[in-house]
């Protein structure tokens, strides 16, 4: 890969800057790492800037537009949504339903939960799609976190890991399996993983939640 001024090129359109440390705390990372990578790619961090951000070729920065579109949904952006349902990208369809649901669409939860279904070794979406039914009070596809936790490629369980945060305020909820959620008893196993990326996110999440189960867990390292 070609090194210039701090960046380097992934693909011919998309440029991942060198991230810098990240501080604070972790439920703030992901806006940090959007904004960079937006930055990166000369993107301005206003919603005409993401708007025009939907029609680049890379499906990377479509649904990084679409991640800051759907913090604040206004109507203005349900056309956007909409033809983002249909986008050959699964990460753009997921964002897109969550966009949607916001606006009172909730038939979108059916194409979330298709995109949780899939296979994580293959479908990165298929987590993220979890996560976003988790920050809607669903907690239906934890299943998907769990497999993705099993997997032994690293990158799957970044992805896993970064999305089971969200699934932490509906501890003790029913799933579909008959049992409940026990937030405590996931955690040990990843602090458990050989891979140093997956732990050292899972205990920057252990820190902000802070709660006694938290502290006891991050107590025991």
């Amino acid at each position: 890969m070609d090194k210039k001024d701090n960046t380097f090129n992934v693909s011919s359109n998309v440029i991942i800057p060198q991230y810098k440390t990240l501080i604070g705390p972790y439920s703030k990372w992901e806006m940090v790492r959007n904004r960079e990578l937006l930055t990166a790619n000369g993107v301005e961090h206003n919603k005409e800037s993401w708007r025009k951000a939907i029609k680049h070729e890379s499906g990377l920065i479509r649904s990084t537009a679409l991640y800051f579109l759907t913090r604040k949904v206004v109507a203005k952006d349900e056309p956007i949504f909409r033809k983002g349902l249909k986008d050959i990208d699964e990460t753009v369809q997921a964002y897109s339903a969550y966009g949607l649901y916001h606006l009172g669409d909730a038939m979108v939860l059916k194409q979330l939960l298709s995109i949780a279904h899939l296979d994580v070794k293959g479908h990165t979406a298929a987590p993220l799609a979890a996560g976003l039914l988790a920050q809607l009070g669903h907690a239906e596809a934890f299943l998907t976190i769990q497999k993705a936790m099993e997997c032994d490629l690293e990158y799957v369980q970044i992805f896993g890991i970064q999305n089971a945060f969200h699934f932490v305020s509906l501890n003790g909820e029913l799933l579909p399996d008959g049992k409940k959620l026990d937030i405590w008893d996931f955690y040990p196993s990843v602090l458990a993983t050989e891979h140093a990326s997956v732990k050292s996110i899972a205990i920057a999440q252990l820190k902000e939640i802070n709660t006694p189960e938290a502290r006891e867990l991050l107590a025991k390292l």
